[in-house]
């Protein structure tokens, strides 16, 4: 009767029988960090809707949640709404594990449910997602009415891309030459314009006014993370300012990429940490 039952629990039903207090005081301890342990478990693997991002293991998305799916082994993608109308979605992955993403494929429909579709054909496309898109689309009109689009974000100069002091690398055997051709053909290949630094230390993207935006960052040294941020312009009434959406760790030799499908202005920024910093950064636009 009890096959089926954690070895937890099982130790409850021994110990039940036992007759004391006590003992069943312990067991209720234990029976209840296995229900707790098992619906964690369940958290982590199912597919998550809607609720605002955390703060884990020094990732930050000032947005709602809007669908969450692991698409495989090491590679998950997301959807975000950081205000009504501006949404985006987020792949990561592992460099290593290869396969189809968003770094390999774009389909001609640029929006986020056609994008999603692609990546998980098998998976229905969620309300959710479907009303932030409605959303961004009247967010577009309204801009177009008002004139909003036309308001020009701040002047913000593109800063230099460092270069890896020599040395720095102690992966010898590595070929980073076909690392970074790599990143390249995968990551720099689709998209009207492109601005694609690699095998650097750091890289700041200058400001785009776009309706399209897509930026892949890479932290391609094996020993240490990278630190990846992105901003896009937001106005209230006559007030505009840069708003943070996403200020993130990427795990050594992991690719996390960002797709904004409606028009804005949007930069981004990736900083490789330690004396082996290296990293690579896509940056994909149409006008």
């Amino acid at each position: 009767m009890f096959t089926q039952m954690p070895k937890t629990a099982a130790s409850c039903v021994a110990l039940r029988w036992a007759g004391t207090s006590k003992l069943l005081r312990l067991c209720s301890v234990a029976l209840l960090a296995t229900i707790m342990q098992s619906a964690a478990a369940e958290r982590r693997t199912a597919p998550s809707l809607g609720g605002r991002s955390g703060d884990e293991d020094g990732e930050r998305v000032n947005g709602t949640l809007l669908v969450s799916l692991a698409l495989g082994d090491q590679h998950e993608v997301a959807c975000y709404e950081f205000e009504p109308g501006v949404v985006a979605l987020r792949e990561s992955r592992a460099a290593e594990k290869g396969g189809s993403g968003l770094g390999f494929k774009l389909p001609e429909d640029r929006s986020l449910p056609a994008i999603l579709r692609t990546l998980a054909p098998s998976q229905p496309i969620p309300a959710a997602l479907v009303q932030a898109e409605q959303r961004a689309q009247q967010r577009a009109l309204r801009q177009v009415l008002s004139g909003a689009e036309k308001r020009d974000a701040e002047v913000c100069e593109p800063a230099p891309m460092s270069l890896p002091k020599s040395g720095e690398v102690h992966t010898a055997d590595w070929d980073w030459s076909a690392d970074a051709l790599w990143f390249l053909a995968n990551f720099c290949s689709t998209g009207h314009r492109q601005w694609c630094p690699y095998d650097v230390a750091w890289a700041w993207s200058e400001r785009y006014n776009v309706s399209f935006f897509q930026t892949s960052g890479m932290a391609a040294a094996f020993e240490l993370p990278a630190h990846f941020t992105g901003d896009y312009w937001s106005c209230s009434g006559a007030s505009c300012d840069w708003v943070r959406a996403w200020d993130e760790r990427v795990n050594p030799r992991w690719i996390r990429t960002w797709v904004f499908t409606s028009r804005n202005h949007y930069k981004t920024r990736i900083d490789g940490t330690g004396p082996t910093a290296r990293v690579h950064l896509a940056v994909l636009h149409e006008d």
